[in-house]
């Protein structure tokens, strides 16, 4: 039986990342973990004004990341376990949020981090492009992932939500109001590729035309 501990530290820093950005006080953020032959187990502790934002309404932010990271992980090898948040030890969890739109925002450094994760998320999607459309509102921008379309639409369609809900959080802390698209499309050289429907003979006689040297 292998009992050697799974290489969790590419999961691990891609973890810290994500969270690092959804919170406002990241200097009081602790990520324990226990790596195990076949799975990672995970315990975050933030500042007490950060942990509802972690956990969310009805505990969607921390089940968004529990599962984002379970298709990481399970693309790996192994299984992924996110622990409930530990209470605060320090901040004051009656410090109000109050949303200010930074024109300023991270951009680049926000795109850069959703391509990480698409890149962790899907296997065959090796450069994943995000394009970014800001709406008419000026503190709104949707994250277009583009994607192989070989990857599955299972995981698309499981995975889009959690990465609207998980992004839209980092946005809320950084000035913008952001939402995640994932549409699977061919990247070449960093541009979209239009796949263009072969124009069919009306008539029989031009199909055989068409088909014979």
């Amino acid at each position: 039986m292998n009992m050697t501990p799974i290489d969790s530290a590419p999961v691990l820093c891609l973890l810290h990342s994500v969270v690092n950005a959804m919170v406002f006080h990241p200097g009081d953020l602790k990520i324990e973990h226990k790596a195990l032959s076949a799975s990672l187990e995970v315990k975050i502790q933030a500042n007490a004004a950060d942990t509802s934002r972690l956990i969310g309404k009805g505990r969607q932010n921390h089940k968004a990341l529990s599962i984002v990271f379970a298709v990481i992980c399970r693309n790996r090898g192994y299984r992924f376990y996110l622990a409930r948040i530990v209470e605060p030890d320090v901040g004051d969890a009656g410090e109000g949020f109050v949303f200010v739109p930074d024109s300023n925002w991270p951009r680049e450094r926000i795109k850069e981090l959703l391509c990480d994760v698409a890149r962790a998320i899907f296997p065959h999607t090796s450069d994943p492009l995000v394009l970014l459309a800001d709406s008419i509102e000026e503190d709104r921008t949707t994250l277009e992932v583009y994607v192989s379309p070989k990857e599955s639409r299972e995981v698309i369609e499981l995975v889009r939500p959690e990465l609207d809900r998980i992004f839209g959080g980092i946005g809320s802390v950084h000035g913008r109001k952001l939402a995640v698209d994932v549409i699977p499309q061919r990247v070449e050289s960093g541009e979209l590729r239009v796949e263009r429907p072969e124009v069919q003979p009306k008539s029989a006689s031009g199909r055989w035309a068409r088909e014979i040297p």
